[in-house]
């Protein structure tokens, strides 16, 4: 191939099929030519979606999938991306916003149709890492059926074990039903422009038994069945989420503030997207953040082993064993403090009577001097998978109580 032809064909951006050729030299060729064609690229949609190896080459994909990663540090992509950004933050005057950041990794968009054997969701324009307001609505909608409505019937979504009956009232205003259309918009989370550049890292995913799963479970798992290391892009970084009444007033703005609140704890508890049974998709505030780094830590570092420093994401929960029960958000519990058992110097209190019951303070709210082995009442801020603590008057508790309240006078 001549110099002339190698540069039409990276022009027209066509990964050569080189008919009448084979062997390694060829396939050599291919890859050499995929890695100079990708090289330089500002826009990682566009190299995870318009280029796609003509063979199974595993240089090419891993190519593919670290081009991607690279493109997000161009200076031409931040950019015009800041532009944009700022744009959209302008539009949100009626919004409640956060700053919510990653935990670990974020993998949104897993199933999405790509080129490669994994998607990934990214903004179709600008290309950087984005999560779908469909996607907050529709976990948000579930975390309150599932979580708040086993306390409250007024935030119960239409079904309820397994039989047919009508939300409660909350849960229509904020998401609707048949008849009408909830109340509350949940805008795209887009990522801060300071945490583009590196926002996507490779990461794998490992089938261990392949057969099994793509078969519909004729080829029973066995343990000589080869692993197959599946790579894929995941997402760290900073998001600004928003939601907004169509309501306007004191009203709408106190129902956005209870949905705001909703979505918060849904995101530290559950997580978004894919893969949150491993500890993907949690993001928390910033002030989470400082409440988990070690003094003299800066908040950023915590970030990189997840709350607590298990696994992407994992939760804040005690090695030792299961709690006794379930204990459930609001409620008060008798707590005794000890010593923060990362060594962190974080305020970390046990349940009286149940020690597998532990887990940190949250900063908000009135803080109390409590001594090492003082007891005091703190309230139950997350349950189930992890259990943290809040003082009893936790802006998130008070801001729930408050719009449901108004919420009734208001029907």
């Amino acid at each position: 191939m001549t110099p002339s032809e190698r540069r039409a064909a990276l022009r027209h951006r066509v990964l050569l099929p080189l008919r009448g050729e084979e062997g390694e030299e060829a396939k050599r060729l291919k890859e050499d030519l995929v890695e100079e064609a990708l090289r330089g690229l500002a826009h990682p949609a566009l190299v995870l979606g318009l280029y796609r190896p003509g063979d199974d080459s595993e240089r090419v994909r891993d190519y593919l999938l670290r081009a991607a990663g690279r493109s997000t540090g161009s200076d031409d992509l931040v950019r015009v991306y800041r532009m944009a950004f700022e744009r959209f933050r302008r539009s949100l005057t009626a919004a409640v916003t956060a700053e919510l950041t990653v935990l670990g990794r974020l993998a949104v968009g897993l199933g999405a149709a790509s080129a490669l054997e994994v998607g990934l969701r990214l903004h179709h324009v600008y290309g950087v890492p984005v999560i779908p307001g469909s996607a907050l609505k529709g976990l948000a909608a579930h975390y309150c059926h599932n979580v708040w409505g086993e306390r409250d019937t007024e935030f119960r979504g239409p079904t309820r074990s397994g039989q047919e009956g009508p939300p409660g009232p909350s849960y229509q205003v904020l998401f609707g039903s048949q008849e009408d259309a909830g109340h509350i918009i949940f805008h795209d989370a887009w990522i801060l422009p300071e945490c583009v550049a590196g926002s996507l890292e490779l990461d794998v995913m490992t089938v261990h038994h392949r057969g099994y799963y793509t078969h519909a479970g004729t080829e029973p798992p066995t343990d000589y069945d080869d692993p197959v290391p599946v790579p894929f892009l995941s997402v760290k970084g900073t998001f600004l989420v928003a939601v907004e009444c169509d309501v306007k007033g004191p009203d709408g703005a106190r129902w956005a503030e209870l949905a705001m609140a909703l979505l918060k704890e849904a995101l530290a508890e559950w997580g978004a997207g894919a893969k949150t049974n491993a500890g993907y998709g949690r993001l928390v505030s910033r002030e989470a953040l400082e409440a988990l780094a070690a003094p003299g830590e800066r908040p950023e570092e915590a970030v990189k082993s997840g709350v607590g420093g298990e696994g992407p994401g994992a939760g804040e929960v005690s090695s030792g064993g299961r709690a006794r029960r379930e204990y459930r958000r609001g409620e008060v519990v008798r707590v005794v403090r000890v010593e923060d058992p990362k060594g962190r110097g974080r305020l970390w209190f046990k349940v009286v009577g149940d020690p597998n019951a532990e887990g940190v303070v949250l900063p908000e709210g009135t803080p109390q001097d409590v001594a090492l082995g003082e007891e005091t009442d703190l309230v139950v801020y997350s349950h189930g998978g992890t259990l943290n603590f809040a003082w009893p008057d936790h802006p998130a508790l008070s801001r729930r109580k408050g719009a449901r309240d108004k919420g009734r006078s208001r029907r």
